[in-house]
């Protein structure tokens, strides 16, 4: 079906092969494909005020113009006296011959183009039994682009204009990205913040070149298109070889999120994630040091005194996180004091000591570290195994390369050499 919309552009041909969906054309169909949506809705209506010519008219929150459907399409259709006399087959002929003024109907035949008709702004009307449906254009205008707004009415003020806003909100990402797969899922409002809504170009190329400017000096760099896999991780010159399955795929992630880490920069991984990242730094050391403190209190935080912690009801999120790496810092006073452990405890905790916190991170193994440029020194070495850090990836090249390699045999730690540099600027 052709989009009408206000600039009158044709829907560009999807990808995917058709039909997109199979299956007959019924209204449990459609509920099914748009199920867990919150912008999809239904409504029984009697045509002509008949009980016998029950239907059911469906349409997409934000993509129909409401007024647009209950005056011209809804009430019409319910009080026609031509429709409460005609029978059902001469009533479903004369939906399509004009009966209702809009600027497009059409029968639907297909799942596809019921589906479709109802993402383009098309309000549709199923019949029991009848195995068509018929859809009626009923598209709200277009309120806003993907640029921030400028005369958008803001969110105070009565529910209703907040409603419209989010439904202007959704419809604005149904319209980019016309995907019924798409789930639109309902919030509560105040308990999640703003958002933003992406839509990439899968076929964009960023230029070959990088260019940044700086008082009127031109920097040039090649883009770093390194492919980051486990064949970076063969040069092995530790006398310890072994790096398991689980190791490679967190060196792997550490050495991705370095590769779009402002450098000089260092990461700790460890179960699929990074745990520790200390990018921006003028030393290496500086950034193994800040990554593993990180480290640190990402284990920290898992420690049974913290899991127990006897938080008040309803504890906002952020004030738990935020009250938890108080906790386990040196200024633990800061939300333990009397007159304020109150305002985030059902009773005052216990001081996690410093060597209780010593003793469970001595615990931590199996961390996987990488850095974007080489170690000069063994005293980054050091600082990592205080983070239970065994294995390394890093592209070595430095003269002291026999220190830093002395230094992971003593820990029994696996480390390769990438050969490569994730330096970015």
């Amino acid at each position: 079906m052709p989009w009408i919309g206000p600039k009158g552009e044709a829907v560009p041909p999807h990808p995917r092969p058709e039909p997109r969906f199979e299956g007959d054309l019924t209204a449990d169909r459609i509920r099914w494909i748009f199920r867990d949506s919150a912008d999809f809705g239904e409504r029984p209506v009697l045509i002509g005020g008949d009980p016998a010519k029950r239907t059911t008219v469906f349409f997409l929150n934000g993509q129909v113009r409401n007024e647009r459907m209950n005056d011209y399409i809804l009430r019409p259709l319910a009080t026609s006296p031509l429709l409460r006399e005609a029978t059902p087959q001469a009533a479903f002929r004369m939906m399509t011959e004009g009966i209702v003024y809009t600027q497009l109907v059409q029968v639907c035949t297909t799942l596809d183009q019921a589906v479709f008709a109802l993402i383009n702004g098309s309000v549709v009307f199923a019949f029991p039994g009848e195995g068509r449906m018929i859809s009626y254009f009923a598209a709200t205008e277009e309120k806003r682009a993907l640029s921030p707004p400028e005369n958008e009415p803001s969110l105070k003020g009565a529910r209703d204009s907040f409603v419209e806003s989010l439904r202007t909100n959704t419809s604005l990402v149904r319209r980019r990205l016309r995907a019924p797969e798409l789930k639109i899922a309902e919030v509560i409002a105040g308990l999640k913040g703003t958002y933003n809504v992406i839509k990439i170009d899968p076929a964009y190329r960023p230029a070959p070149i990088e260019h940044k400017d700086v008082f009127g000096v031109t920097f040039e760099q090649g883009r770093n298109e390194l492919k980051i896999d486990e064949s970076l991780l063969k040069e092995m010159p530790t006398q310890n070889k072994e790096i398991p399955a689980d190791a490679k795929r967190d060196l792997i992630i550490a050495l991705i999120t370095l590769k779009y880490t402002q450098s000089n920069s260092v990461c700790y991984a460890k179960d699929g994630q990074a745990i520790g990242i200390g990018a921006g730094q003028q030393s290496r050391i500086h950034c193994t040091r800040l990554a593993g403190n990180k480290a640190d209190i990402w284990y920290l935080r898992q420690h049974p005194k913290v899991m127990n912690l006897p938080w008040i009801e309803k504890i906002r999120r952020a004030d738990r996180d935020n009250t938890i790496d108080v906790y386990i810092s040196e200024d633990y006073d800061d939300v333990l004091a009397d007159g304020i452990w109150q305002q985030f405890f059902t009773e005052k905790p216990e001081i996690l000591t410093r060597e209780e916190k010593r003793a469970w991170l001595d615990t931590m193994t199996g961390v996987a570290l990488g850095s974007d440029a080489f170690f000069p020194f063994g005293d980054n070495i050091e600082r990592a195994h205080k983070s239970g850090v065994s294995y390394i990836a890093q592209p070595g090249g430095s003269v002291r390369d026999d220190h830093v390699i002395e230094t992971c045999d003593k820990y029994n730690m696996a480390m390769a050499f990438t050969g490569i540099r994730l330096f970015h600027h």
